[in-house]
């Protein structure tokens, strides 16, 4: 028997599938009653799982009817990019000189967790990337912080599927990171004034004009 936590991040990953996969699209309403049948379930987890997506801002709560799936503009993605752009550039600054060794490691370890050129969908390549910037901020030690550019990066990732979905079935992308390696090289060498640079550089190649 899995206890309450694992269920309910089971269905939240599994919900949060299924709208970046377009099960359910911008506007469409989630009903707790429904997904305690389809998960076969009790309410607990299902609410717990809506509510973190409430949290999140992936989905929204309409009182006695059910949970929207937020629609996003392009003025709410150029917001986020620009959120991330400040608290990332401004944390590499913060924090820079307090690399440990074996957090340098680590950030090689995910920026070559694919070889160069690599032929990879577009949201694997995603991920790849939102990993690299988790993995870059969570050298702070500062969870509020880490916690904050996962919910700006979940809601970047939802606003990919809406926009691009079509294209993201369809299409290989050629992943190329090296943007993530210079990084890590700049914060080896002591460059703290390029590796800001590229960082925000690497958060700039959203797609919108």
């Amino acid at each position: 028997m899995q206890d309450k936590k694992s269920l309910k991040d089971q269905i939240y990953t599994s919900l949060f599938q299924d709208i970046i996969g377009g099960v359910y699209k911008p506007g469409d309403i989630l009903r707790e009653k429904t997904l305690v049948e389809k998960y076969n379930v009790s309410k607990s987890p299902v609410r717990e799982a809506l509510i973190e997506l409430c949290n999140e801002h992936v989905l929204r709560s309409i009182p006695r009817y059910g949970y929207e799936v937020v629609s996003l503009t392009d003025q709410d993605v150029r917001n986020i990019l620009e959120f991330r752009q400040m608290l990332e550039c401004a944390c590499l600054d913060r924090y820079w000189g307090t690399f440990t060794p074996e957090q340098i490691k680590k950030l090689e370890v995910v920026a070559h967790s694919f070889p160069e050129n690599c032929e990879l969908s577009a949201l694997l390549q995603w991920e790849n990337n939102s990993a690299f910037h988790l993995a870059l901020v969570s050298c702070c030690n500062n969870r509020y912080i880490y916690d904050m550019l996962k919910t700006a990066i979940t809601t970047l990732t939802r606003a990919f599927a809406q926009f691009y979905w079509d294209r993201w079935r369809k299409t290989n992308f050629v992943l190329e990171n090296t943007q993530h390696k210079m990084i890590v090289e700049y914060i080896k060498n002591g460059d703290k004034e390029k590796a800001i640079a590229c960082l925000y550089n690497d958060m700039n190649e959203f797609g919108l004009k």
